[in-house]
């Protein structure tokens, strides 16, 4: 739950950073970094969620 908090917090600050060091190599580091968690979270968020859901399934058959 934390994650839902503190992930928009952390992407916006890499951006404005990314921003305010716009010439820099950190700039590109950051911009990529952000790119990259906002193409990759929301599968992650999808996949902890599935296997969230399948686990007490399994414990339940085992019993």
């Amino acid at each position: 739950m934390i994650y839902a908090y503190l992930t928009p917090l952390v992407l916006l600050l890499c951006f404005f950073m990314a921003i305010l060091f716009l010439f820099e190599w950190v700039a590109k580091l950051l911009l990529f970094l952000f790119l990259v968690l906002l193409t990759l979270l929301p599968f992650l968020v999808i996949y902890k969620e599935e296997v969230r859901d399948t686990e007490p399934t399994v414990q339940k058959e085992n019993k």
